[in-house]
């Protein structure tokens, strides 16, 4: 009865280790504020080793001093206010590629109310940053051509030059360029009519 009671527990502790490595999310756990405890396998790809290198290692060993100091001085700060923090953070893959990552670390109590260790969920949030930023400036590009209509639409024909000059600016400021042209194409020639 105990060899079958232990191979039911051998069996679900394989299953759940088979689901924590499924997903498409990192998760791992710390020990103290400095030490891994498990990772999945998603974790492990995005850091660039086996999780028999990362498991039980110091952060110190894994990473350069500056991100490790940054993530100890994280961990401590949840264990002094027992809650869970969310951050956002740039960090590099293996391949020196920045991803923005959403951090979730949360403490995990024992029986008797002591952080047993923090379980940590990290999900790459970079293509929802990068459309986001793409956003803001299609809505800043708006926004220009819209002032450049308006400019336009008040401008007399004897203050065209000025109001297409204005406009110019208006949207080189949008883009984040120094200078913008106007060039006026026929069949066989360019100009460049306003600077």
């Amino acid at each position: 009865m105990a060899d079958k009671d232990t191979d039911n527990t051998q069996n679900m502790v394989a299953q759940q280790a088979l689901l924590m490595d499924s997903m498409p999310v990192q998760m791992w756990f710390l020990t103290d504020e400095a030490t891994y405890g498990k990772v999945n396998q998603c974790h492990a790809d995005f850091i660039g080793m086996a999780k028999s290198g990362i498991e039980c290692r110091k952060l110190r060993d894994l990473f350069p001093e500056d991100v490790a100091a940054t993530c100890e001085q994280s961990n401590r700060t949840l264990l002094e206010s027992r809650k869970t923090v969310v951050s956002e953070e740039w960090m590099a893959d293996p391949h020196g590629v920045q991803h923005l990552l959403e951090i979730t670390k949360t403490p995990v109590f024992d029986n008797n109310g002591e952080v047993k260790h923090i379980a940590c969920f990290a999900i790459d949030i970079t293509s929802r940053y990068e459309v986001e930023a793409m956003r803001r400036q299609h809505q800043k590009r708006m926004t220009a051509l819209l002032a450049v209509l308006d400019t336009l639409g008040k401008s007399s024909s004897t203050g065209l030059n000025d109001a297409v000059t204005q406009s110019l600016e208006q949207l080189g400021k949008a883009e984040g360029v120094d200078r913008c042209y106007v060039f006026l194409f026929d069949q066989d020639t360019a100009s460049n009519t306003h600077e």
